[in-house]
């Protein structure tokens, strides 16, 4: 029902929807029903005469979203997985121009570092942070740990924390809570625009996005 409305706007405003290039997954939060098991194909999704692929549970491939894989328990842990790998990559790209001789100043090596690996991986952890469990955030954090660790020089022997402190690189929670503070503070912004005194909206608006912000920044994560 919703694609049907969504395919009659698109025509009614001149836009055209690819079938091709669309997917769907059937999410499931149990293991112990016989629909979870049904494999793609069993109930067809149609949009505009094409139909379009729906993953399940057993399926041969994930669906994504932004490029994050979705897999049908929402677990988020294969997103997490494959996000920290590509954060890999970079990081033994990362480790061969490290604190060389003819290299750049401490400054300028973190600069990159967060610049060229961090926001690899905080682009992913920002998406999922929220509904992520407990073992993928725990996977991202190491990840991102072994970023601090380049910045700072330390061994790998060195806890999170203190790599984190020596390099002077904020935690990964900080990120998810930057994140949502600045939706916070948008929202509050367009909720108090408009009325009364505009110079009064404004000023409410920023005490609101205020006491937002600090909620968010300070809660138990």
């Amino acid at each position: 029902m919703v694609l049907q409305k969504l395919h009659a706007w698109s025509q009614e405003n001149g836009l055209a929807i690819n079938p091709s290039k669309r997917e769907a997954a059937w999410f499931t939060l149990s293991t112990h029903t016989e629909s979870d098991y049904d494999r793609e194909g069993r109930w067809p999704l149609v949009v505009a005469g094409c139909q379009i692929p729906v993953m399940t549970m057993g399926a041969s491939r994930t669906t994504k979203l932004l490029g994050m894989d979705l897999d049908p328990w929402l677990t988020l842990n294969v997103a997490a997985t494959k996000q920290c790998a590509a954060t890999s990559q970079r990081i033994s790209q990362l480790r061969c121009i490290a604190h060389k001789e003819a290299g750049t100043s401490p400054h300028d090596l973190r600069t990159f570092v967060i610049g060229y690996g961090a926001s690899k991986l905080r682009y992913g952890s920002e998406l999922i942070w929220a509904i992520a469990t407990d073992s993928a955030k725990n996977e991202m954090q190491k990840t991102y740990a072994t970023l601090a660790r380049i910045v700072s020089g330390v061994p790998s022997t060195v806890d999170p924390e203190s790599a984190l402190l020596v390099a002077n690189m904020p935690r990964s929670t900080s990120f998810a809570c930057a994140h949502g503070s600045q939706y916070l503070r948008t929202h509050a912004h367009v909720r108090w625009t408009g009325c009364g005194d505009p110079r009064l909206s404004r000023r409410l608006a920023l005490v609101s996005a205020s006491r937002h912000y600090l909620g968010t920044s300070y809660m138990p994560l």
